[in-house]
């Protein structure tokens, strides 16, 4: 149970990292092309 609970936790680390990564990796190319 605690294993699984962990588990999912790291999941959902790793999920909203690339989430972040990926937001402003969007933001920055938005901006350049913006200059």
């Amino acid at each position: 149970m605690f294993l699984n609970l962990n588990k999912k936790n790291m999941l959902r680390k790793i999920y909203v990292g690339l989430l972040l990564t990926f937001l402003t990796t969007k933001l920055v190319f938005f901006c350049l092309k913006h200059v």
